[in-house]
């Protein structure tokens, strides 16, 4: 899967989807709610809040503008076991995307 465009200041955003899905080649995910962009590494559960900073709150995790720039980050700082969290209000909406690689 690919993410294919994004915005923390929408409330929707494109997905690609393997060919091989019934669900076509592209699904289409809207909620009508407010989303952030975390890291979160997936083998403690704590957000990413900056250099050397973490947190297990997402209130205090930084929040990137995208996956893309979060995914940045995760090459930039050489950062391990992440995962790209998309987070809205509610809870039960939250995606978490793993990092498989980050083409480093």
């Amino acid at each position: 899967m690919s993410l294919i465009r994004f915005s923390s200041a929408w409330s929707c955003f494109l997905l690609g989807i393997s060919p091989t899905a019934n669900l076509g080649p592209i699904s289409y995910i809207c909620v009508n709610q407010r989303m952030k962009v975390f890291l979160r590494n997936t083998e403690t559960g704590q957000f990413y809040a900056g250099p050397g900073q973490w947190t297990p709150e997402h209130s205090e995790a930084l929040d990137f503008q995208g996956p893309d720039v979060a995914l940045d980050a995760v090459s930039d700082s050489k950062l391990g076991t992440m995962e790209v969290v998309i987070h809205f209000e509610d809870c039960s909406f939250d995606l978490p995307m793993k990092i498989v690689a980050t083409g480093v």
